[in-house]
């Protein structure tokens, strides 16, 4: 294209400034048209060309900005996880809360034993079904989490388009 405006540039300054008796008017028009011509043309051509790379940086710029979105998101959940992580480390595993809970066994009558068993095997069991409920809640609350995240990503979304519409207004 540089070539192109070079060659034209060079043909209409060969041109004659002023017309000369011997040279009408309208000779130097009709060599100059086509070359007019020809710089509309790539004129047009230069705008559509940045037109085109300006709509290739705002796909990738919002490309950009939603993969942004998206690792803000990760080590948003990445963090909640560390910090149920070491929640879950100042716990007392649950069999350790039955050991400290259960009397010492100081006799030695089977029946006695049989039954401090049981006991100590029905509280495992209660508990492990409180923590079987508490992980379904868990489950169900970052159920919730990941469909509020996502229609903040969508609310967000919508935002930045309104905000880019009326900037361009």
């Amino acid at each position: 294209m540089a070539a192109e405006i070079e060659r034209v540039s060079q043909a209409l300054a060969a041109l004659p400034q002023t017309p000369s008796a011997t040279e009408p008017t309208s000779d130097v028009l009709s060599i100059a048209a086509p070359l007019l011509a020809d710089l509309k043309r790539m004129n047009r051509d230069a705008y559509a060309h940045a037109a085109e790379r300006r709509a290739h940086v705002a796909s990738a710029r919002e490309r950009a900005d939603e993969q942004a979105l998206a690792l803000a998101a990760w080590q948003y959940e990445a963090r909640q996880l560390r910090e149920r992580i070491e929640a879950c480390g100042d716990l007392d595993p649950v069999y350790e809360q039955v050991l400290n809970r259960t009397p010492d066994v100081t006799t030695t009558e089977p029946s006695q034993v049989r039954a401090q068993l049981q006991a100590t095997l029905e509280a495992c069991r209660r508990w492990e079904q409180d923590v079987r409920a508490l992980e379904a809640k868990a489950a169900e609350l970052q159920k919730q989490s990941h469909a509020s995240r996502r229609s903040l990503v969508r609310l967000e979304k919508d935002l930045s388009t309104l905000l880019h519409v009326r900037a361009c207004h």
